[in-house]
């Protein structure tokens, strides 16, 4: 254990001020390496968070939000804390919440740190990279990056140290200030003073002699960071990162391993990664960064069976079309003696039918007469209501055909995929029952969205238009957080595998039959299409996460049909655009939209003065398009100008609201925040880059 007198400073940020256990579990472990804590919560703090916090010291200091970091850090030394307390310490640790960890004791981090001669450290760093235009910088020099940085007494009490903090103007702070100004700059500002400095985790064999080709090992690559090369820490947004990004340097192959690895190789609790992860992070994200598809053998298990038999377990079954009960029956049979199978229908031809066809399948409790109002959705909501709680694991599946306006081998395509993909055999069953088992945190397995024929157009736009109407039902269920346009279900079809505590909200709610639409129901729209979205969000509100599910002879098929869709697309796009990857096609392509955009816009705004607005003006600049300005919201910090141009309060131009078009340079999530606001408000020209 270092016996140093080290002073640690501890910077969250929560927007609804909460500190998830991940926290408590960090500065338990950090403790035993300082002498005192300073934690600092920009923003806000709930009570519950502070009495967390006071288990480590009464020095909790709330502050708004101004200089992120680095404006925190400032306002403890100059200000809420003060140098001369600061003095009293040999080393100073300043650190933040942005970290999971740590993976293994911080004693053997400080030990070996601690016989270093240096005057500061950090854990990684970043190497030279550049072409940041996300930060209207072309390089980005090589720094330690500044979540844990440990300073050493004789570089603490310099006039050098002091004089940065002192100078350094955080009021007017945007984020790629923070960054440039605070991280980029520190380590740089020191070495040329003359201090030394080292870091932990040594990535330098990653580096390459061309900077273009340089990467935040972090976020790119979090399961070779923490496996072979020992990091201690993994950033939490390395679990919920843009896919775009990472796919320029490499295949996100072994994402999929991250959490198993530090469940089952670390002594770190996987439920404080996932407590935060699925409170903070939107759904789609999650799964694409973790890559949470399970492909299932068919033919094959190393389950053991008395795993299953413990567990109440029960598939529901809506049937509406006697021409497909034969196909139904075939999958049915499938189902394995100790799962309680129910049958709804409205027509008392099928009823029949199932008596007759399987009267040899003795764990069919129940066939259940119900009303043709509400289709499959009120069948299991309604009908089957009692049922729901009852069992610990759930499957539900019904029978589809294709509406007037498909073709008829369109519906049966994507009918064979809901069955497939549910009861396509007795071992895959079984190998979706030991996911869970396995996955405590699993809550919810979707069949695999239809990407053939006129379901190809949904791609990327599921939502259509029933946002509206899961925004009304997310609201009714009380889920936690608020749905947002951006947060795309990757769940269409109403046919899944659950652990039903992750569907309590739902399964516990009492839907009315006049909730549900009377036949013909609208296409689209309806309550129907709201939950057939919105059983992933319920799994997210009770903690559990959700992914999709398919069995492997119809991933083989999937596979070959989306490669072979990706090269069409590719084919039609290289005549007229340069690329090596797949973000940089996807930036032409936005490009070529904002030019359009503007050419049809004479007065031009970039809503957003951060990475995203940057990367905005810098087309812009770059196709000689002139814009006015800068749009932030009202309340938020404001600076003057940025890039030579004005920064405006949305209230400053909504007057000019019929005469302006506006680019939103902001994040998907920002970005669903912002643009109701403006639709609101009057604002018709709008162009958003996600």
């Amino acid at each position: 254990m270092s016996r140093i007198n080290r002073l640690a400073i501890y910077v969250v940020y929560d927007k609804d001020g909460i500190i998830d256990d991940y926290i408590p579990y960090f500065l338990n472990d950090l403790c035993q390496n300082i002498s005192h804590l300073i934690v600092v919560c920009n923003g806000k703090l709930t009570d519950e968070g502070r009495n967390k916090l006071l288990r480590f010291t009464d020095d909790i200091y709330v502050r708004p939000n101004v200089g992120y970091d680095c404006g925190a850090v400032q306002d403890v030394l100059i200000n809420l804390y003060g140098w001369e307390k600061v003095y009293k310490y040999n080393e100073l640790l300043i650190c933040n919440d942005s970290v999971y960890g740590p993976l293994y004791p911080f004693t053997q981090v400080f030990d070996e740190m601690d016989k270093r001669a240096v005057d500061f450290w950090g854990l990684t760093e970043q190497p030279e990279i550049t072409e940041l235009s996300h930060f209207h910088i072309p390089t980005s020099p090589r720094h330690l990056q500044s979540y844990f940085v440990n300073i050493k007494n004789n570089m603490l009490k310099s006039e050098a140290f002091h004089m940065f903090w002192t100078d350094i103007d955080t009021k007017d702070f945007l984020f790629t200030d923070a960054v440039i100004q605070y991280e980029f700059k520190f380590t740089k500002y020191f070495s040329e003073y003359g201090y030394r400095h080292s870091v932990y985790v040594d990535t330098s064999d990653l580096y390459s002699k061309n900077a273009r080709y340089n990467y935040v090992a972090l976020f790119v690559d979090p399961y070779d960071m923490i496996t072979e090369y020992h990091s201690p820490i993994i950033k939490r947004k390395s679990l919920a990162y843009n896919t775009a990004k990472t796919l320029e340097f490499y295949a996100n192959d072994k994402n999929n391993l991250i959490m198993q690895y530090i469940e089952k190789e670390t002594r770190y609790d996987i439920n404080l990664i996932w407590d935060n992860l699925l409170r903070t992070a939107d759904l789609m994200t999650i799964k694409n960064t973790l890559h949470l598809h399970y492909v299932f053998p068919t033919k094959s298990t190393t389950s053991l069976r008395c795993e299953f038999t413990d567990k109440k377990i029960a598939v529901i079954v809506h049937l509406f079309y006697p021409e497909l009960v034969n196909e139904c029956v075939q999958y049915i049979q499938n189902i394995p003696a100790y799962i309680d199978i129910f049958i709804t229908t409205s027509r008392i031809e099928i009823i029949q039918k199932i008596d007759d066809m399987l009267a040899h399948v003795t764990n069919i409790v129940q066939v259940r007469k119900v009303e043709n109002h509400g289709r499959d959705t009120a069948a299991l909501l309604i009908d089957c209501h009692d049922l729901l709680l009852q069992y610990d694991y759930l499957c539900f599946v019904h029978d589809t055909k294709s509406s007037s306006d498909i073709s008829l081998r369109t519906g049966r395509s994507y009918m064979f995929l809901l069955w497939e993909n549910t009861l396509t055999s007795q071992f895959y069953i079984e190998n979706v029952l030991d996911a869970f088992i396995e996955n405590k945190r699993l809550g919810f397995l979707a069949t695999p969205q239809p990407f053939h024929a006129a379901y190809f157009s949904k791609i990327g736009n599921e939502c259509l238009m029933n946002f509206s109407v899961a925004e009304k039902l997310a609201n009714k269920l009380n889920l936690r957080g608020s749905l947002s346009p951006q947060d795309r279900p990757f769940f269409l079809g109403t046919a899944f595998w659950c652990r039903t505590a992750a569907m309590r909200t739902l399964f516990e709610f009492k839907f009315n039959r006049s909730d549900f639409p009377k036949e013909p129901a609208p296409t689209d729209g309806t309550i129907m299409h709201a939950i057939e979205r919105i059983f992933p969000f319920v799994a997210q509100h009770e903690g559990y996460y959700s992914g999709v599910m398919m069995s492997d002879k119809y991933a083989a098929v999937r596979s070959v049909d989306l490669e072979y869709m990706l090269s069409g697309l590719m084919n039609s796009t290289r005549e007229k655009y340069i690329f090596s990857n797949y973000n940089q096609l996807i930036e032409s392509i936005t490009e070529d939209h904002i030019k359009q955009f503007c050419a049809n816009n004479s007065t031009i705004y970039i809503y957003g003065a951060g990475g995203d607005g940057n990367w905005v003006a810098d087309v812009l600049e770059q196709n000689g398009v002139d814009y006015t300005g800068f749009i932030v919201s009202d309340g938020k910090i404001n600076v003057k100008s940025l890039r030579s141009h004005p920064v405006y309060y949305l209230s400053e131009i909504i007057s000019h609201k019929d005469k302006c078009g506006i680019i939103i340079g902001m994040n998907c999530r920002n970005t669903a925040e912002v643009m109701p606001l403006l639709k609101n408000l009057g604002f018709i020209n709008l162009y958003k880059l996600n």
